[in-house]
């Protein structure tokens, strides 16, 4: 009876184990009283120690509803461990076209955003990715944070 006890809670743990987190990097920038300026670029550096996996990267928003734009425009700094250094700019919308706020989650509008889907990393070792808000104000009212999450996925390249 003892052993069937400890060999069911093996198993139970070797399943609980294997339903862990896929993500291999999630970090979150906040800002001070809701506001993001120029000069408050949110820098996420994280280590890739398999090349043979895909994985994907999403950017979290979390907004209020004090946020005064339809969309959110960001520029993002990709350095490689290689040294080479790439830029995109993008745009997120944070209204739907009926002017409902998009997103769910702690904040009125969290957003997780697919930056890359089943993208790979050609390289092991540490990249960095700078998220600058690039708006035509300097100080942007309403956005608490802004985060990246790079998950793992099952696939190989």
């Amino acid at each position: 009876m003892k052993n069937t006890l400890w060999a069911i809670c093996a198993i139970c743990l070797l399943t609980l184990a294997a339903c862990g987190s896929n993500y291999v990097y999630q970090q979150e920038k906040t800002f001070a009283n809701g506001v993001w300026t120029y000069r408050d670029s949110a820098v996420f550096e994280f280590d890739i120690q398999d090349t043979t996996l895909l994985y994907n990267l999403y950017f979290n928003m979390a907004a209020q509803p004090t946020f005064e734009h339809e969309n959110m425009y960001v520029h993002l700094h990709t350095a490689f461990p290689s040294g080479l250094r790439m830029s995109k700019v993008r745009s997120f919308d944070v209204f739907d076209p009926q002017g409902n706020m998009l997103g769910k989650g702690s904040a009125p509008a969290k957003q997780h955003i697919m930056l890359q889907e089943n993208t790979f990393f050609n390289q092991l070792g540490k990249y960095r990715i700078v998220v600058e808000q690039y708006m035509r104000e300097d100080s942007i009212s309403g956005i608490q944070s802004v985060g990246l999450d790079v998950e793992r996925t099952k696939a190989k390249k």
